[in-house]
């Protein structure tokens, strides 16, 4: 696989301090990997790429990145293609100008479409690939946002052509568009695994695994802040779980939401005695 590299200007101006600093630069960094992931992922095949600090410049930081593709499922693709790794290489560096562009010109939501784009113009397209635009478009809004955290917006330099992210990109897969919820609800006493006495923060509790719930009702958290409910170990919550699905429009479930409501007390747990044989 040829070397393709390119470079990430950071600028050092007024930041709170270097180690601060420093985990920023470590933060955006995992976000490109994150997105490279999310490029490949759309294969359905095993592929491990992460990126690599080829060097550093002083002053101004100045690090020159290349893309390691560790692991491919080449007995997949030679079938298709006769250098896939080669043709996943260039397919990282066109798709992240393309990301890149539409970053600068506000239309993160056409990434998806061009991203389909670039994969039907090579020889990849003969493989067959799925489409990831939940996940694809969540790995850009975070690039975004870890972008912002800087004082002085980081520069990515394609072949001298310079790219700098100054807006951040909003993104919620939960109320994007053909998203579909899906509500369940069952009525019944849960072991209580960890509460929150407050009532503010997510309840763990045993519905055949363990699930973070969060507490909808105001009476109940009420009496737990003034003290008029006990609790201890083993006891069960009785109430309603109602358990909220996310899907997207391309079937993958988003999220799990977990509630409590219309929670009618705590259970203590029943001891059985033992009886003994001998007077």
């Amino acid at each position: 696989m040829s070397e393709q590299t390119y470079e990430l200007r950071f600028e050092y101006f007024n930041e709170e301090n270097a180690t601060l600093f420093f985990q920023k630069i470590t933060d955006f960094l995992l976000s490109i990997d994150k997105l490279n992931n999310s490029l490949v992922s759309v294969f359905g095949i095993e592929i491990d790429i992460n990126i690599q600090i080829k060097s550093i410049e002083k002053g101004s930081i100045r690090i020159w990145i290349a893309e390691k593709l560790n692991k491919i499922s080449d007995d997949d693709i030679k079938h298709y293609v006769s250098n896939p790794r080669e043709l996943l290489a260039d397919l990282l560096i066109k798709s992240k100008k393309m990301i890149l562009e539409k970053i600068q010109d506000k239309k993160c939501q056409d990434i998806p479409k061009e991203y389909k784009n670039i994969i039907e113009k090579s020889d990849l397209k003969d493989f067959g690939y799925n489409n990831n635009e939940t996940n694809l478009l969540t790995c850009v809004s975070d690039l975004t946002h870890k972008a912002k955290e800087f004082k002085h917006k980081p520069m990515i330099i394609f072949e001298e052509k310079v790219y700098g992210i100054s807006e951040t990109f909003d993104y919620n897969p939960k109320t994007a568009d053909g998203v579909k919820e899906q509500i369940s609800k069952m009525q019944g006493a849960f072991i209580i695994k960890k509460p929150d006495l407050t009532g503010e923060s997510k309840w763990e509790i045993i519905n055949d695994k363990v699930i973070k719930v969060k507490i909808n009702d105001e009476n109940f958290k009420n009496k737990l802040k003034d003290r008029s409910i006990k609790l201890s170990y083993g006891d069960k919550i009785k109430g309603v779980l109602i358990s909220k699905t996310y899907i997207s429009k391309d079937l993958e479930v988003l999220e799990n939401e977990y509630f409590l409501e219309d929670i009618k007390g705590i259970i203590e747990p029943s001891y059985t005695q033992e009886k003994s044989l001998f007077k």
